[in-house]
């Protein structure tokens, strides 16, 4: 059981930058047939689309030192610079919560400077 789910686990992480190369590459629209039901996926939804399924590993990317293997990971793939950049811009939409979060904070008393 630990081995399948570690398997499992570890295709879903590896699976990232693969799927970074069908979202930002895009050779054409893309055809999954899953189980008779054929799903397009083109550029639209690419470009409007949030894509949640990959949230716990681009957290991973953000957080842990995941971030060196995954992009070298991602140089296989030719999409390390979408890695860094998608990192990069999750970092920067946080910012307007981390300027929200300072303004609640009361400000420090200043400190006193001794001249000697």
């Amino acid at each position: 059981m630990f081995t399948t789910t570690f398997a499992a686990t570890l295709f879903y992480v590896l699976s990232y930058p693969p799927y970074l190369l069908m979202r930002y590459e895009k050779p054409g629209p893309v055809t999954i047939g899953v189980m008779g039901a054929h799903y397009d996926f083109d550029d639209e939804y690419f470009a409007q689309s949030n894509h949640t399924f990959y949230a716990p590993v681009e957290w991973l990317i953000d957080h842990t030192p995941l971030e060196k293997s995954m992009t070298a990971w991602a140089t296989v793939w030719t999409v390390s610079d979408k890695v860094q950049r998608d990192s990069l811009h999750r970092f920067i939409d946080r910012m307007p919560k981390l300027q929200e979060f300072k303004a609640q904070v009361p400000e420090r008393e200043p400190v006193e400077s001794v001249d000697h």
